[in-house]
């Protein structure tokens, strides 16, 4: 499941991002200091993602498992439906941070109909989308992964933690650093 959250969320969608169209603004900033990491002033952005996803993942496990099992606490169907729930939670809210990424400046909020011009992004996205939600609902990948295909109920409120994603807003978090060293 991890190996599969790598390649849906770090292959096509990384990769297209490389043909994201550069910020309309880029040539006005000034250039980074050298002494300057390359993560600089994304720290508040990287621990906010980490901290959403993390706690967005458990959550969801939780619910599942402890406090609406659907077969019975402590069954091997409810264990496969709380980790089906984390695995598609983690695998969405990283196919919907990446949206927030494009820029250091501007959310995808406001990017508005910029944020679809990169084609290869989007079908990227859409393609990685379906696929993860595809090997829920097919037998055979079913079983590979060990996943249990997921009511409309079960998703709607997997799609909405990890929703969460999109308000790790760039404007707000980045550019500034997380401590300053003296």
């Amino acid at each position: 499941m991890i190996l599969w959250i790598n390649l849906a969320t770090d292959g096509a969608p990384a990769v297209a991002l490389a043909t994201d169209p550069p910020d309309v603004d880029v040539m006005d900033r000034p250039p980074r200091k050298p002494n300057e990491g390359i993560l600089h002033g994304m720290g508040r952005f990287i621990m906010l993602s980490f901290l959403l996803q993390a706690i967005g993942t458990i959550f969801v496990f939780c619910m599942e498992y402890y406090v609406f099992p659907a077969h019975g606490f402590g069954t091997e169907e409810t264990l496969r439906e709380a980790r089906t729930t984390a695995f598609v939670q983690a695998a969405l809210f990283e196919l919907l941070v990446i949206w927030n990424c494009r820029s250091e400046k501007r959310s995808v909020w406001r990017m508005g109909k910029d944020a679809f011009k990169n084609k290869f992004f989007v079908i990227a996205e859409v393609i990685s989308l379906t696929a993860t939600l595809a090997i829920c609902y097919i037998p055979i990948t079913q079983q590979l992964f060990h996943l249990s295909a997921l009511s409309l109920t079960d998703l709607s409120y997997v799609a909405a933690v990890a929703g969460l994603a999109l308000l790790v807003l760039p404007e707000i978090t980045m550019n500034k650093p997380l401590w300053k060293w003296k």
